[in-house]
């Protein structure tokens, strides 16, 4: 689903460089299809009968597009001619009897809504014996940009041939083309991937420009921190901000995503802008210009939609700051279907689509006697956690899970400890064990229902020495930094300061506590001693605070300069 904004082949430049178009969305979109195609799963089918028979089949795997533009959805579908002499009811017709129409949804400003039936606009291109519906879906790709051009006619023309986009081509309704795909996925559930190039900022759901005064919202903590925070997460926004439009557009991608996790549709957004120069006179500089900015997208709002829908956002940057080498002169211009972005357009929506996955998911950890699940890490984790945890470990339900999904969980002592179920107290038996066991419930892309068991179990022990040796370096790493992100995303009291110092002060605990425990102790206190498990804790610890998700934006003798990182890309990490 693109947002064809300006430029013959939709939006293409955002100042100084080019961002994706029609033409690159389209044939990122064709191209998965061909990959769907060939990969689309397999059923088995038992034929009941005088001598039962188990034949295979393919699952359906359907796909549609729509695009939002201006100020309207457009849905394109086949539809039979109307001087077609077969009957609608009549599946072996001859495709050369349909044509292409187009329902336009022009109410974005209200109840934006699905205007067809889902089997109208989407197509079951996994189904290998019979390719109609392939070949319709390629011709509804083929005849898009054809469509939009008819349907902008002239103004599209002069927008290509002007320096400047005028106003009404910087509207963005993707708030809308969002209630219509979670209306029509209500029923059947399912993954939608938005592809935009900026923020919805027109009809429902559009962000206001929160980062606009530039380095007035990041000399001051809690106006930074007000920026990386989703509007769907402060209640009162308004009567902080003095802007109405926050609360009512938290309200909407609340119960947006609210909606999206009961139906169980996952939503993901795809982003592609490029650099902007934009002059810097209210800065107070001398400069004329201000390479390297990009429009505000409000990562952090539309990121926590698809947190909530278990979903993924992708920034797909262009521009030098990353660098990537684009060439901009004319006579060099990579071709539409050749360019970086296309490439990585094309790769990301196949990344996502090929994973193997699950939907409907319900995730639950046990644990044996002693020890008890303390909490999710981050707080806030994918999907909605189900349960207080007080008498047993809360569940965790999501719409979507794939292979990349990983799900961090805090362990805790329970009173009365470890239950010795093999007799260690006894001179030369083993230490008592603990237990860990994980079930996924997940319903596959063929549509059957399926439990994925995996049990641990884990030797305990009594001398702290040994849980330092068997340390490892990458879990500790990662628990760290999802509790930093906590750390920023507690409710009343959470930080970018907060989480630095708790960074470091975490380190100091486990080195402290190394030292004091083991036999580290003995040795001089000008000497720094590290557990060999965690040799490069430190290193990673001081690496994470100059991470680009915690570390200033303005440099304390530099207030002037240009914020880096600012909100969207401290969010995006």
């Amino acid at each position: 689903l693109g947002d064809g904004n300006g430029g013959e082949n939709g939006h293409r430049h955002h100042g100084t460089l080019q961002s994706h178009g029609w033409k690159e969305s389209l044939g990122a979109i064709l191209e998965v299809g061909r990959c769907l195609r060939k990969t689309a799963p397999v059923k088995e089918v038992v034929e009941k009968g005088s001598a039962a028979s188990v034949t295979t089949t393919s699952s359906p795997v359907k796909i549609g597009v729509f695009a939002f533009c201006l100020d309207m959805l457009v849905f394109p579908y086949v539809k039979r001619r109307k001087d077609s002499d077969h009957l609608i009811e009549d599946s072996h017709h001859d495709l050369d009897d349909e044509e292409i129409a187009v329902a336009i949804v022009s109410d974005i400003m209200e109840d934006p809504f699905c205007p067809l039936p889902l089997d109208m606009w989407t197509y079951d291109i996994g189904n290998r014996s019979n390719d109609r519906d392939w070949k319709r879906f390629c011709r509804i790709i083929d005849s898009f940009s054809g469509l939009m051009e008819e349907l902008l006619g002239d103004s599209l023309r002069s927008v290509s041939s002007s320096s400047e986009m005028p106003a009404k081509w910087m509207r963005n309704c993707g708030g809308a083309a969002l209630v219509a795909l979670s209306d029509a996925l209500k029923d059947s559930g399912g993954r939608a991937t938005l592809i935009t190039t900026r923020r919805p900022n027109y009809g429902v759901g559009a962000l206001r420009d929160r980062e606009a005064g530039q380095q007035s919202h990041y000399l001051r903590k809690e106006c930074e921190q007000r920026l990386i925070t989703p509007v769907q997460r402060v209640p009162n926004i308004s009567a902080i901000s003095g802007n109405d439009k926050d609360i009512v557009a938290g309200q909407f991608y609340r119960k947006l995503g609210e909606e999206c996790a009961k139906y169980r549709v996952s939503l993901d957004i795809v982003v592609t802008n490029a650099v902007l120069s934009m002059p810097v006179s209210s800065m107070g500089s001398g400069q004329s210009q201000r390479p390297n900015m990009r429009e505000y997208l409000d990562v952090a709002t539309l990121s926590e939609l698809c947190r909530a829908t278990c979903g993924k956002f992708k920034w797909l940057r262009v521009g030098n700051e990353c660098g990537i080498a684009i060439r901009g002169d004319d006579s060099d211009r990579l071709s539409a279907n050749d360019s970086f972005t296309a490439e990585q357009l094309r790769e990301e929506l196949k990344r996502s689509a090929l994973a193997y996955s699950g939907s409907d998911v319900v995730f639950k950890l046990r644990c044996s006697h002693g020890v008890q699940v303390k909490s999710y890490s981050p707080s806030l984790p994918l999907g909605n956690i189900i349960g207080d945890g007080i008498v047993d470990s809360a569940e965790l339900e999501m719409s979507h899970m794939d292979s990349s999904s990983t799900i961090a969980v805090l362990l805790e002592h329970k009173v009365g400890g470890v239950v010795d179920t093999r007799e260690s107290g006894k001179r030369g038996s083993e230490p008592p064990l603990v237990f860990f066991q994980s079930a996924v419930l997940y319903t596959t892309m063929t549509g059957r229902r399926r439990v994925r068991v995996s049990t641990l179990g884990l030797v305990t022990s009594k001398v702290p020495a040994d849980v330092f040796r068997s340390a490892d370096l990458g879990t500790v790493t990662t628990i760290l930094t999802r509790q930093a992100i906590s750390d920023i995303d507690r409710k009343d009291e959470g930080s970018l300061h907060i989480a630095r110092d708790n960074v470091f002060q975490n380190c100091v605990s486990i080195l402290a506590n190394y030292r004091m425990h083991t036999t580290a102790r003995t040795s001089p206190d000008s000497q720094l001693i590290l557990p060999e498990s965690l040799q490069l804790l430190p290193l990673f610890c001081l690496s994470l605070r100059k991470n680009r998700m915690f570390r200033h934006s303005l440099h304390k003798t530099m207030p002037s300069s240009k914020p880096f990182p600012t909100a969207d890309e401290r969010v995006w990490g």
